[in-house]
């Protein structure tokens, strides 16, 4: 898998992939099936695994379902970087200049370490912030219409 294309997934990217959302699956499950081949890596933040477990529309996951979605997490295609210090030395300054919430700055951190393609994410507040020096030149954008 040494050709593979990196690509972040920010929380809502799982969570809308979860939950099927109208609107955006079509655009998550193409990645998804490209990563099942072996094309691509989803990367994430070890953070995300929290995030989730309160979705959208299911609101607060029961145990069973909870354990669904941890088993998701666990396919060889998604890659977990854990929160550590170097994320958060990486994190603190982009909560100062880039103002967002120290949660969107650990996943903007984490994409930046792992050095990714893009970083897909559906917040226009992050998607905002895309190519800024701040953040190394990330591009974040939402993931791509098939």
């Amino acid at each position: 898998m040494s050709n593979e294309r990196r690509l972040y997934w920010d929380s809502d990217a799982f969570i809308d992939f979860i939950e099927q959302t109208p609107g955006r699956i079509h655009r998550l499950q193409p990645i998804v099936t490209a990563a099942e081949r072996g094309s691509v890596l989803i990367v994430t933040s070890a953070f995300t695994m929290a995030e989730v477990v309160k979705l959208k529309n299911l609101g607060l996951l029961d145990e069973q379902t909870e354990q669904l979605v941890a088993d998701f997490f666990e396919n060889d295609y998604i890659s977990i970087r854990n929160v550590d210090r170097f994320v958060a030395e990486r994190a603190r300054p982009i909560v100062r200049k880039c103002s967002v919430k120290p949660p969107d700055a650990i996943q903007i951190a984490t994409a930046i370490l792992m050095e990714v393609e893009v970083m897909h994410t559906f917040d226009s507040k992050l998607i905002a912030l895309s190519g800024l020096l701040e953040i190394d030149e990330l591009k974040i954008a939402e993931p791509p219409e098939p």
